[in-house]
């Protein structure tokens, strides 16, 4: 039996991983030229917000119905004048 294969996206960028569980950390290791010190955000589904996933957050695949789309953004300082 050939092991389950889980799709995801970074941005525009599909991966595929036999994992079903990867850490924030693992996820930015795929990543060509990652920007250091940018977040990793999973974008939410429907109404659910998006979600900071930091570097030993798991992401578990298997418990989604579809591929997990994520997006980088840039340090920031929000809330702060």
């Amino acid at each position: 039996m050939n092991p389950k294969t889980y799709i995801y996206f970074v941005g525009e960028t599909k991966y595929e991983t036999d994992q079903a569980v990867l850490t924030g950390r693992q996820i930015k290791e795929r990543i060509k030229d990652y920007p250091v010190g940018y977040a990793l955000w999973l974008d939410g589904h429907g109404s659910d917000p998006d979600r900071l996933i930091g570097d030993d957050t798991p992401v578990d695949f298997a418990a989604t119905r579809g591929a997990d789309h994520f997006h980088l953004a840039p340090p920031g300082n929000f809330g702060s004048r």
